[in-house]
């Protein structure tokens, strides 16, 4: 951000923070989703798609695609960890020592 865009260091560091402090409140989102609304599966694949979405709008060195693809890679990070630890947790029974 500071050598691509010519943001100060203060400014990347303020994104950053907000970014890395969303990517945690939103992990209880997308399981309360997975949990109630949609399966795991079909919400891991939309999360993704997210990501991969974030990806391409990284490749276009702008302020505004940055701030496109910042929120795109976290919808599909809050979406994605808990199917993932839910998807592997469905793997187990119950009561196995090994869960």
């Amino acid at each position: 951000m500071t050598q691509a865009l010519g943001f100060s260091v203060g400014k990347a560091s303020a994104i950053m923070g907000v970014f890395v402090a969303f990517n945690y409140g939103l992990h209880m989102l997308g399981g309360y989703i997975g949990g109630r609304l949609v399966s795991y599966r079909v919400l891991f694949l939309l999360g993704m798609v997210l990501q991969v979405l974030a990806c391409l709008f990284l490749s276009f060195p702008s302020e505004d695609h940055l701030y496109i693809a910042l929120a795109l890679f976290l919808a599909g990070c809050g979406l994605n960890v808990p199917c993932v630890n839910m998807m592997l947790t469905q793997q187990f029974e119950g009561n196995d020592n090994e869960r």
